[in-house]
């Protein structure tokens, strides 16, 4: 398994026995394009696309998303050939799989906490899964802690299945606040572009650590995957690049 991943070292992030990395990108549309591609291979021909609470229209004929307006999405589930991406799917659980699986592979190792942007279900869902098939596999000896943040005032659906899995990993669900962020997006030395949930997270527990006088857990190899949103009018055209069945 060759690594597709880059991993940035973030020298100032790193603390005592810790070594932060962050990879950066836009996770909602890792999984977008897996779901594409796999829906088109079952012959689905249009895609109705969810993203920060709004629809918008992609099929062969266009070159951008297009809005959609005042239109039941319950509606559009019905329709042939119509595939409606506003949910967890096997292909997008599978396209966030896959990111544990190349962050095993470009450290050579599990990463000891994986702290991730809480955008969807899938995500947490996608990234568990792939840790627990290397760990099943004989890959990785250990599970790492998954921490899931978001920020504070996004509606996140936390279902049984992402708290099963919590539960059953020893992982996390906190949200940030967006002082926080800002804290974090102004900390010297940090050059990241994203939205700084993970990071902000990162530090904030720092400090909540070293006031308890606990021991201080946040060792090891730690993975920030930082996301970042691609402004929407790019979004149709790298969908077809990466998909390539498209």
């Amino acid at each position: 398994m060759q690594p597709k991943i880059d991993l940035i070292k973030v020298e100032n992030l790193c603390e005592g026995n810790s070594a932060v990395y962050i990879h950066t990108e836009d996770l909602w549309l890792r999984g977008v394009c897996s779901a594409i591609r796999g829906l088109s291979l079952e012959g689905i021909k249009e895609f109705i696309v969810q993203r920060k609470g709004k629809l918008f229209s992609l099929n062969d004929h266009i070159d951008t998303l297009r809005p959609i307006q005042d239109v039941d999405i319950k509606s559009l589930v019905k329709r042939d050939n119509v595939g409606v991406i506003n949910e967890t799917r096997p292909y997008q659980v599978e396209a966030y799989a896959d990111i544990a699986k190349e962050v095993a592979s470009a450290l050579g190792h599990a990463p000891d906490i994986h702290i991730f942007h809480f955008i969807n279900q899938a995500i947490y869902i996608g990234i568990a899964r792939g840790y627990g098939e290397l760990l099943s596999e004989g890959c990785i000896k250990r599970f790492p802690l998954m921490v899931g943040v978001y920020a504070q005032d996004e509606p996140v659906d936390i279902t049984r299945e992402i708290s099963r899995i919590r539960d059953s990993t020893g992982g996390i669900l906190e949200f940030v606040t967006e002082e926080e962020i800002r804290t974090a997006s102004s900390s010297p030395g940090i050059e990241a572009a994203g939205d700084f949930t993970g990071i902000a997270w990162l530090l904030q527990e720092r400090d909540r650590v070293k006031k308890k006088k606990k021991v201080n857990y946040l060792t090891g190899d730690i993975i920030i995957s930082n996301h970042i949103w691609t402004p929407v009018e790019k979004v149709s055209a790298l969908i077809k690049s990466e998909g390539k069945t498209y």
